[in-house]
């Protein structure tokens, strides 16, 4: 591991994907701890002002640019400690896993490459999916040694994300002199979802007296915790090693109870038969062949249907990852939409 005896303040970070829900949590991390940050978004005012803690605005450089650009990272990257990869394709109605692979696969890889010729930029912490391990159930919630398996491995965007770690754990193992870390988060909620994004699913259900869902759930986990383990791996995460970030495993009708009694609402939930959700899924399949976009397809459809549910022990451990409660990640992304 790198030593820690440099101070934050003296080590520059490139910050990929910094515009996003995790993206700007771990910006925010960054600056809190005194971190020097250059991050490349596409559009000036990508990156809310919420997210910059006070008194912190001098150590932020922001360049405006494609993540696709290449020889533009390789500039940016000049004088950087490491780099910090949030950027994902994550549009789930996406027709072709060549719609994936450039920002999912060749960014990270090309990322390695551009370490490889730096003379200053030893790391790079790489962002996944926990989609690339197979899942667990409540009574056994799968680690990161669970292979990867279906219905995971019909998505086109886990597909793009395994690709991508196959390709940085070989890299790794032939460059001992560098390290890439790979974390894998599972459903992140939490406040800066300014799109929203994954707050999506908090919005489906949100004061609706009937609210109808797949059987399945998620390994939930707060933006703001996921994003301090990230910052921790910078030192402290082994090379070549995955680490689940998760932390809460909920189905879709513990999450909404929590929700409406946050919101202080009524809700009676119906939970959809999977017989159902499994046509509508191949309906959705079949529009898709057509050429027509949708997130609706069995592949997806069948995800929505499992529990999804980690175990991320190893990230406690190694990263130092916390796990608050999921109340105050809801209450995080409502404050983020007033």
């Amino acid at each position: 591991m790198p030593s820690e005896a440099l101070k934050a303040g003296q080590r520059l970070i490139l910050l990929i994907g910094a515009s996003g829900l995790l993206g700007h949590n771990v910006l925010r991390e960054l600056l809190k701890r005194g971190f020097r940050v250059r991050a490349i978004v596409r559009s000036e005012g990508s990156i809310k002002e919420a997210a910059i803690p006070e008194g912190k605005e001098a150590l932020l450089e922001v360049c405006v640019g494609s993540i696709l650009d290449f020889k533009l990272l390789a500039q940016l990257s000049v004088g950087c400690d490491a780099a910090i990869n949030c950027a994902g394709m994550t549009d789930m109605s996406l027709l072709d896993l060549d719609d994936y692979i450039p920002v999912n696969r060749d960014l990270p890889v090309a990322l390695c490459s551009i370490m490889e010729k730096s003379g200053s930029m030893k790391t790079l912490v790489d962002v996944s999916s926990a989609n690339t391990i197979g899942n667990g159930s409540a009574l056994c919630p799968a680690r990161e040694d669970k292979p990867y398996r279906k219905p995971y491995s019909q998505s086109l965007y886990a597909q793009s994300k395994f690709l991508s770690e196959q390709d940085l754990t070989q890299w790794a193992k032939e460059h001992p002199d560098k390290r890439v870390i790979i974390v894998n988060p599972g459903y992140i909620i939490g406040g800066f979802d300014f799109k929203p994004s994954s707050g999506k699913l908090l919005l489906a259900g949100c004061r609706k007296p009937l609210m109808a869902a797949p059987g399945g759930g998620k390994s939930f986990v707060a933006a703001s915790d996921a994003a301090a383990a990230i910052v921790n791996a910078l030192d402290r995460g082994r090379s070549g090693e995955r680490y689940l970030l998760t932390s809460d495993n909920l189905t879709f009708k513990d999450l909404y109870t929590i929700q409406a009694r946050l919101l202080v609402y009524r809700q009676l939930y119906f939970k959809l038969p999977r017989a159902l959700c499994l046509l509508v899924g191949a309906l959705g399949s079949g529009l898709r062949k057509l050429g027509i976009k949708t997130m609706v397809s069995l592949a997806n459809v069948k995800i929505m249907c499992e529990e999804e549910f980690y175990d991320s022990t190893k990230a406690t451990l190694e990263l130092g990852l916390i796990h608050s409660p999921i109340e105050d990640s809801i209450n995080a992304f409502w404050k983020t939409m007033l």
